[in-house]
């Protein structure tokens, strides 16, 4: 990102914003691998695969109200022919 950021700082703050999770889910998936979690390794890939097939969306909603990154209570429900 800091490097990133020195070349251009949008195109830095467009790549957090829409990426950092599926870096954050690749990198927990290769820490998975070194340390033998096999359990955690057979998760990550499903999910890496399902975001790279379309299956899977990944947000963050990290504005709810009394909430920070990790206590999320939001849910997205699909609603037939609108999405989600």
């Amino acid at each position: 990102m800091n490097r990133l950021g020195r070349g251009d700082g949008s195109t830095s703050l467009a790549f957090n914003m829409h990426l950092f999770r599926t870096l954050n889910i690749s990198r927990l998936l290769q820490r998975s691998i070194s340390n033998g979690d096999k359990r955690r390794q057979i998760r990550c890939e499903e999910m890496l695969r399902q975001i790279g097939s379309g299956e899977a969306i990944i947000s963050v909603a990290n504005s709810e109200p009394g909430a920070d990154i990790r206590t999320s209570r939001s849910l997205a429900e699909k609603v037939e022919g609108v999405g989600f």
